[in-house]
């Protein structure tokens, strides 16, 4: 899937996003990832997230600092394509590698 186009199928579409952005101090894994467990397009959601690094909440079912650590073990570089980045989180997922 496509850079974006996931969004439409996204489980979290029309849904108040504030639940996937915590206040200090808050706890919003719960109920974000209620949707994000369930969602079919997590992988792109988790891609997303990835490659612009600076994005803040709860994306593809993970933390901002979940992000960081994907990202450098994936060692991603700047110039690689979505697709290639959301085929390497399935791959790091069905081995159990993005827990």
């Amino acid at each position: 899937m496509t850079r974006n186009i996931w969004r439409q199928h996204a489980e979290c579409e029309g849904v108040d996003p504030s639940i996937f952005f915590a206040e200090r101090g808050a706890n919003t894994r719960a109920p974000a990832l209620a949707y994000c467990n369930k969602c079919s397009v997590q992988d792109s959601c988790l891609a997303e997230a990835v490659v612009i690094p600076d994005l803040t909440g709860i994306w593809g079912g993970k933390t901002f600092r979940e992000r960081r650590r994907i990202r450098q073990s994936l060692k991603l570089s700047n110039e690689m394509p979505f697709d290639e980045v959301v085929i390497a989180l399935r791959s790091r997922r069905s081995i159990g590698g993005l827990n």
